[in-house]
């Protein structure tokens, strides 16, 4: 078999074109050196996250994506949904969240999508977004110390951003939620909390990194420990998009001491 051919064409002004190895079209960030390059080299972002919304995801269902960024999965979810579903994508960053509904225009998906540039949190105003120039996929609402920014060798900008709850934003059937907030986990939900009740069959990804929850001021497991009391069963996305039992002690002890510290993707749901 001939391999898949991925043209990449610059743009200008910081951005680049590139297809996937699932043929869609992405318009990156040439300044970012997390999901640019991974794209760029390897024609996808986060396999095992792509695989777990391919065995979960189907046409007709309503999504809330939170941490949209450029769109990567966006794009995938939009396309499982089909025409009669639906995906609600929250990017706080006003450059990410230009090239994400870009990359859903292009992509033909733009119609059954709605992009709102705003933060989702437990309020709804103004919110500090701390936008990193060189790991854009890693921006937070929550602030980076000196050492750790000269560690990694960025800088954060401060963007005053809109916030609102998904509470006061989503009505009616929601399916799948979405959420990689790299540390807001805990404000995100704490805003959603009438979407999950109001929806008993939800199933929700969710990025859990203890490091970046501690940075937070919240506690891992209680953090863990909110999700179970809510219902949920706890499980983790394996690498090939399965799901299997987890529990707080054992994702806390596979915690590493890494400057990123350690990624988990969650799996949730009440079933």
């Amino acid at each position: 078999m001939q391999p898949t051919q991925r043209p990449t064409v610059y743009l200008g002004d910081h951005t680049v074109v590139t297809k996937t190895l699932d043929g869609h079209m992405l318009y990156l960030d040439t300044r970012d050196r997390g999901v640019t390059p991974t794209i760029l080299m390897h024609g996808h972002w986060e396999r095992r996250v792509s695989a777990c919304l391919a065995r979960v995801l189907r046409p007709g269902m309503r999504v809330v994506e939170v941490g949209a960024n450029i769109g990567a999965h966006t794009i995938e979810i939009a396309e499982l949904v089909g025409p009669t579903g639906h995906v609600t994508a929250f990017e706080a960053n006003p450059r990410t969240a230009d090239l994400l509904r870009t990359n859903l225009d292009v992509n033909g998906l733009l119609e059954r999508c709605e992009v709102r540039a705003e933060a989702a949190s437990d309020r709804t105003g103004t919110i500090t977004f701390y936008a990193l120039a060189t790991h854009q996929g890693s921006c937070s609402t929550i602030a980076f110390d000196a050492d750790f920014l000269a560690r990694i060798g960025d800088r954060a900008t401060e963007i005053q951003a809109p916030c609102v709850r998904v509470d006061d934003v989503i009505s009616g059937r929601v399916d799948v939620i979405k959420v990689d907030a790299e540390g807001s986990e805990p404000f995100v939900f704490g805003g959603m909390t009438e979407t999950i009740r109001r929806n008993p069959a939800v199933q929700i990804l969710c990025e859990f990194n203890p490091s970046f929850l501690r940075r937070a001021e919240r506690d891992p497991r209680e953090f863990l420990q909110a999700r179970i009391a809510e219902g949920f069963n706890l499980r983790v996305i394996t690498p090939n998009g399965a799901v299997e039992p987890a529990t707080p002690d054992a994702l806390l002890s596979a915690e590493r001491g890494a400057l990123w510290g350690t990624d988990h993707e969650l799996f949730l749901s009440r079933q």
